[in-house]
């Protein structure tokens, strides 16, 4: 299988899900392909595959190489490894974890702020915002210098908990880069648990297409719905990514199993459920929550504590059930004991 999407690729989800089996399963042939690993648990994986008699075009084990670099010599040397890379002739180019290095770009910029702009304010917080700015500008050139040395390449990351008002949403992730890898990236999947296969779902966070000319003028063909769910007989996900190239979406109605589910929206769009929501303010409310959305020890946390404390009644319950794991007729049953 050749590359099937080029420019730059997003890979995200949950804690060992297949992030960099996916990155490496592209269609990228393994002697074309670099892999910068700053998350250690690659360089068995390519050790493996090359003492099995294969070739593998260059591995770097980022963690090893900056042990001890503080955040300006490390965002140095990164960018020495980068200059070096795409000279290499690579078809690929693979980043597990990115944001590590991402992060390194606004002290970069604080550091050099000269190279970035000639005037700044002198406003300390329109200063501030200025080098956050410039620091995600900065961020796209580097990724953009990278894209345009090679046909793909692949940015993995973690997940972060969701802050809302500085306090972090007890279950609620979202991905650990920052907003340009969003904006300037072709390609972005969310890789989540299959409980019937051990190839991962994909929700899809930004689709690609195929421009097609007719007689009214350029028109869009959708490629993938927003969830691929791999086939019986898929080895990889990038297995149902290539059926979906031979089998376009295009305007046709999805079937079931391409429709995401109300919880895997909120993934996408980095929202929160209704119920979510629900719990989430109750649990403000309530003051339960310290500034890392962890329940408070000293605080009850029983069903009829929680719901006194915030206010909220039988009919509002829903939230609160899915916070404690029960069901709606559950607590409906332990209203009805508290009231006896």
């Amino acid at each position: 299988m050749a590359i099937l999407i080029s420019g730059i690729i997003h890979v995200t989800g949950e804690p060992d899900v297949g992030k960099t089996t996916f990155a490496l399963e592209n269609g990228s042939d393994p002697a074309k392909t670099c892999f910068i690993d700053n998350d250690e648990k690659g360089r068995n994986t390519i050790q493996e595959f090359v003492a099995d008699g294969n070739k593998f075009g260059h591995y770097v084990d980022l963690v090893h190489a900056t042990a001890g670099m503080h955040e300006i010599d490390y965002h140095t040397y990164c960018i020495g490894l980068i200059d070096e890379i795409i000279q290499g002739g690579y078809e690929t180019i693979i980043w597990d974890n990115w944001p590590q290095f991402a992060k390194t770009c606004h002290p970069y910029v604080v550091a050099n702020m000269r190279k970035f702009k000639q005037t700044w304010s002198t406003k300390g917080d329109i200063k501030g915002a200025q080098q956050w700015i410039e620091s995600f500008k900065y961020e796209g050139v580097i990724l953009n210098k990278m894209s345009r040395a090679v046909r793909s390449v692949i940015v993995s990351s973690h997940l972060k908990p969701l802050r809302l008002g500085g306090k972090k949403v007890p279950g609620k992730y979202v991905s650990e880069t920052s907003k340009t890898v969003t904006l300037v990236s072709r390609f972005r999947i969310w890789l989540k648990h299959n409980p019937e296969s051990v190839v991962p779902i994909g929700l899809v966070l930004k689709r690609t297409d195929r421009k097609i000319k007719t007689e009214r003028g350029m028109r869009t063909i959708s490629i993938l719905p927003r969830r691929i769910v791999p086939r019986p007989e898929d080895q990889s996900l990038w297995d149902t990514i290539l059926w979906y190239y031979e089998n376009p979406v295009g305007i046709r109605p999805l079937l079931p199993h391409e429709i995401p589910t109300a919880f895997e929206i909120t993934i996408m769009e980095g929202t929160l459920t209704e119920d979510q929501r629900k719990v989430f303010r109750d649990m403000l409310r309530a003051g339960i929550l310290d500034e890392n959305g962890e329940i408070e020890e000293a605080v009850p946390t029983t069903w009829q504590d929680l719901l006194t404390r915030s206010g909220r009644s039988l009919d509002d319950l829903g939230g609160v059930a899915v916070a404690n794991g029960m069901s709606i007729a559950e607590i409906e049953k332990k209203w009805g004991e508290w009231n006896e």
